[in-house]
């Protein structure tokens, strides 16, 4: 569970609080047809009206806000050493509001030399969220790249030559990252026991 608790604000504090009553009874736009005045001229009144309505009264009354906190599960599942399946689940409650967010991950690990992971996320009612990640650590550094929103559907245009070119259908966020690790150690070490361990915790 994380952000779990509230922020009390006591210090440097301005409470604006507004209040405004305006009544719009209409106009008549003859004097506008005849010449007599100019609808902008009716506009700003109205706009001055308006402004001039609204009240702010400030205080400096200390309060509270509470976090939005989220909870994270999480499974995996490895038929094969070198080979996972996971499942990880993330729910953020905003006041009487919760956003889930739900993934699915199949992960491959070669001696800590190569690993890559595809995965799948449904969240924000969205369910085209396709993520992919690379890594290589030939030495005492790793090289990554990652992706995710990666698009589903694509659709072909044409350009200035004819010729069909792929885009993606709807694509409004992606997101790319590209790094360097310096690693030292993380190499799996396999013992045998000549007699069997019980560990009590």
């Amino acid at each position: 569970m994380t952000d779990i608790g509230f922020i009390d604000w006591k210090k440097d504090i301005t409470n604006v609080k507004g209040i405004s009553q305006f009544t719009f009874t209409g106009e008549n736009l003859q004097d506008v047809y005849e010449g007599s005045t100019d609808f902008d001229e009716i506009i700003t009144a109205y706009m001055d009206s308006l402004i001039n309505s609204v009240t702010f009264t400030e205080t400096s009354q200390p309060f509270s806000t509470k976090l939005s906190y989220g909870i994270s599960a999480g499974v995996s599942y490895s038929p094969v050493k070198s080979f996972s399946l996971g499942l990880l689940s993330y729910t953020r409650f905003i006041d009487k509001r919760y956003q889930e967010a739900l993934t699915l991950s199949a992960n491959l690990n070669i001696r800590n030399l190569f690993s890559t992971s595809l995965a799948y996320t449904a969240t924000n009612y969205r369910r085209d969220n396709i993520g992919f990640g690379i890594a290589f650590r030939p030495g005492w550094f790793q090289i990554y790249a990652m992706a995710d929103r990666i698009p589903l559907t694509w659709k072909k245009v044409l350009n200035e030559e004819s010729k069909e070119i792929p885009i993606p259908e709807i694509w409004s966020t992606a997101h790319v990252r590209l790094g360097m690790n310096i690693s030292f150690g993380n190499r799996t070490i396999s013992r045998k026991l000549d007699k069997p361990m019980i560990e009590v915790q």
